[in-house]
């Protein structure tokens, strides 16, 4: 990238910035709180839409009900009923000869937990001490922001895009959803690679843990609740994750220090409730390396749990499938790496990450995906913790980190 050319985005992200920031604001001031089997995206998503058509950006709000594909997509997850929970959807024509670009950002946010533990407002989007706070705000509606603002930047200075810019804010990305990329992809959107504005600490994911839920029912005994056997139970699946956490510290890409963060955080959960008729189930998360076969691992589990005497094991519909490793010079991931360290002269640091939409668009999709996020995870401000914040000066550096790739990846033209 030329000296003239890198001045020119500069400039024009300069220009957006004060934008950026407000829009963030705006968005945590409206909840999208996902809740099982439902979520709360609609009047954020409906927000989002107006203010990109109100800034000249011809977007789409899209239903997934209104899409015949979605409901036989093979990323659709049952659990989850996506009526009333949109998508917004922009595109950006290049003037050709350029790769083509999806960034995502997803719209619904985790619970806001006990009020009491927060400082301010869930929902204040206050700005204070060089800080944005607020339910969402690294998690994900920075990414949203920082989405909605990069084709205000190609749009000034003369600076134009060769290769297409797909602009897209999804619906249920937490709570293992995933429904929104589905209804996405559903939807015919396409690109050559895919950026998704999430992750954590500027850090960018360039592989990532699967997964999905395991339900094993516990019958009455004489009309009382076996507390014997849920205790033995849940012996036999603590033994089962430890022997999937063995495994990821044995894997390259993860290792020890990936359980050393709140990358981890819940690995360990067990979930305890009572069946409609009394009978007590038993929920727990299986994290699933990339190259591991799904049947194989959900055959092994209940060979194990039968073998201890439990029997009736249930699935979540749908795993999250990990996302594939991208070498650190793979095109996307070193493009995005040099985008960052022009934005802010340090060199970006490639991780794994843990479960996301990263995996359903990498293997549903067939889109090369990486994460970048300024979401504070193991820190104080971290997402899904009460006084959730993102650092105004983090959202500065990864937006111009998102303008320098996007103009990299796709290629661009300059007028005078």
């Amino acid at each position: 990238m030329t000296n003239g050319l890198l001045a020119k985005i500069r400039k024009a992200v300069l220009a957006q910035e004060s934008d950026t920031i407000c829009l963030l604001r705006e968005l945590i001031r409206i909840p999208s709180v996902n809740h099982p089997p439902g979520g709360d995206e609609d009047a954020v998503q409906i927000y989002y839409h107006q203010w990109l058509r109100r800034h000249g950006i011809d977007g789409r709000l899209v239903y997934p009900e209104e899409i015949p594909a979605f409901a036989s997509h093979p990323a659709h997850l049952l659990e989850h009923d996506m009526a009333g929970r949109p998508n917004v959807i922009a595109e950006m024509k290049g003037t050709g000869n350029g790769r083509s670009l999806l960034i995502l950002a997803h719209a619904d946010t985790e619970p806001v937990g006990e009020r009491s533990s927060w400082s301010d407002d869930p929902f204040s989007g206050v700005e204070r001490e060089g800080k944005i706070l607020g339910r969402g705000a690294g998690d994900d509606k920075a990414g949203m922001a920082i989405a909605a603002t990069l084709p205000q930047v190609f749009r000034q200075d003369g600076i134009k895009l060769l290769g297409d810019l797909t602009v897209a804010a999804v619906a249920d990305e937490e709570q293992g959803g995933g429904n929104g990329v589905a209804a996405l992809l559903a939807d015919g959107v396409t690109a050559d690679a895919a950026l998704y504005l999430d992750g954590s600490n500027q850090k960018i994911w360039n592989v990532g843990l699967g997964g999905g839920c395991c339900f094993l029912t516990l019958p009455k005994q004489n009309g009382e609740r076996p507390s014997e056997d849920i205790e033995r139970a849940k012996i036999v699946i603590r033994e089962i994750k430890d022997g999937i956490r063995r495994a990821v510290v044995a894997h390259p890409d993860f290792g020890e220090a990936f359980f050393l963060n709140d990358l981890s955080q819940g690995f360990h959960n067990i979930g305890e409730s009572e069946t409609e008729s009394g009978e007590t189930r038993l929920s727990f998360f299986l994290d699933m390396l990339p190259g591991e076969n799904e049947a194989e691992l959900k055959q092994a589990v209940e060979s194990r749990l039968r073998a201890k005497g439990f029997s009736r094991v249930d699935w979540i519909s749908r795993f999250l499938p990990p996302a594939p490793r991208l070498a650190a010079d793979h095109p996307l991931v070193a493009s995005l790496a040099g985008a960052f360290v022009l934005a802010v002269n340090r060199k970006a640091l490639v991780r794994a990450g843990r479960q996301s939409d990263q995996g359903l668009v990498s293997r549903y999709g067939k889109m090369p995906c990486v994460l970048f996020g300024c979401g504070r995870r193991g820190l104080e401000g971290a997402p899904h913790l009460p006084n959730e914040y993102v650092l105004v000066d983090e959202l500065r550096e990864n937006l111009l980190t998102a303008a320098l790739f996007a103009a990299n990846w796709c290629g661009v033209e300059v007028d005078g």
